[in-house]
């Protein structure tokens, strides 16, 4: 935290003791401090950015995976994203009393050059560690204007504002998400369920069975995955809006569990895994997001995940076969947004 504090304070020298808690309380709570509700944080979002000038958002980490996203001139539909996603970092962030307690302790302890404040720390800490607000010099002379996110909502901004503008012309909406393995189509997929009410399907709960396994089909591109079974089970119900019924593939066993997985029928369902987008399927989708991530990244994320032996596996067999699949049907070309996710920690 000591890092994050020093950085802020390289960009606004004239923090005081009172905007350094503030930070620490931030980092600790994220907005959730001031959200009654979310017509209310739309209006006063609204009328904030009314008279800002900056075309476009910037971010700053504060630490716990949270960044704050400063404020610009913002159209309707921008401002609606920005206060869903600040609705829904302050939802899906825990902080406590007692961890904010001891971080300010903590801070207490390190050699920063601000001004009295340990003294702030203690007199706040007497006071039981109330809401706090900016200082003075920091409001007038920095004029912030920010919301505090988390950090990976606010990495997937560009996708969530094209994802809000569909639905403002679409009530129902289906979501392929394709690309590399180890690229973050299940992160996605989660981040986007924390956000909307949604279904997700996955596409490793439809590899072929035994049966369908001959030398003709697994050497044909793109054919490795049950494409028939998914189209019949699970897109053609969601395009009736019905319920879904499947069941899915246990790469253990080799075969379809017993259990049957019943899925209500919901207006936003997100499709994640390689071979999403394949050519029998991708005239289904409402919107299509294919990930990247450079090679090397992807390395490490699949030995961390699967570990070195299954690796071998993936470099020798399923990388090369989906290298194919996104070469032969322009996978990265059919995609309505191609997303680098080499930055991002999955």
């Amino acid at each position: 935290m000591k890092e994050i504090i020093l950085a802020h304070l390289s960009s606004y020298p004239l923090m005081t003791g009172k905007d350094i808690i503030k930070l620490l309380f931030q980092s600790e709570f994220a907005g959730e401090h001031i959200i009654k509700n979310s017509s209310q944080t739309y209006n006063h979002l609204k009328q904030e950015c009314q008279n800002l000038n900056n075309k476009t958002y910037q971010i700053e980490p504060i630490g716990n995976n949270l960044v704050r996203f400063h404020l610009f001139n913002a159209n309707e539909i921008e401002l609606y994203t920005i206060n869903q996603l600040f609705v829904c970092s302050a939802h899906h962030h825990n902080g406590s009393k007692e961890q904010l307690i001891k971080i300010l302790k903590q801070i207490r302890q390190l050699d920063l050059p601000i001004i009295d404040l340990n003294n702030e720390i203690d007199n706040y800490l007497q006071q039981n560690c109330p809401i706090i607000s900016h200082s003075n010099i920091y409001r007038e002379t920095y004029k912030p204007h920010y919301r505090v996110m988390k950090a990976e909502f606010v990495y997937y901004y560009p996708i969530l504002l094209e994802i809000n503008k569909l639905l403002l012309v679409k009530s129902e909406i289906k979501i392929a998400i394709d690309g590399m393995s180890a690229s973050g189509k299940s992160t996605l997929a989660n981040i986007l369920d924390m956000i909307y009410d949604c279904n997700i399907f996955h596409m490793d709960d439809f590899f072929l069975q035994l049966f369908q396994r001959n030398e003709k089909r697994l050497n044909s591109i793109g054919e490795n995955i049950d494409h028939e079974r998914f189209k019949n089970e699970v897109l053609m119900p969601l395009t009736k809006q019905q319920e879904v019924w499947y069941r899915r593939f246990d790469c253990t066993r080799m075969r379809l569990e017993n259990n049957v997985v019943k899925m209500n029928y919901k207006n936003i369902n997100i499709i994640e895994g390689s071979y999403s987008m394949h050519h029998d399927l991708i005239g289904y989708y409402d919107y299509k997001i294919a990930l990247k991530i450079s090679s090397d990244i992807q390395t490490k994320r699949i030995i961390k995940r699967n570990g070195i032996d299954m690796f071998e596996r993936f470099k020798d067999i399923w990388i090369p076969m989906e290298n194919d699949y996104f070469k032969f049907f322009k996978i990265y070309e059919q995609a309505d947004i191609v997303f680098d996710n080499t930055d991002i920690e999955i």
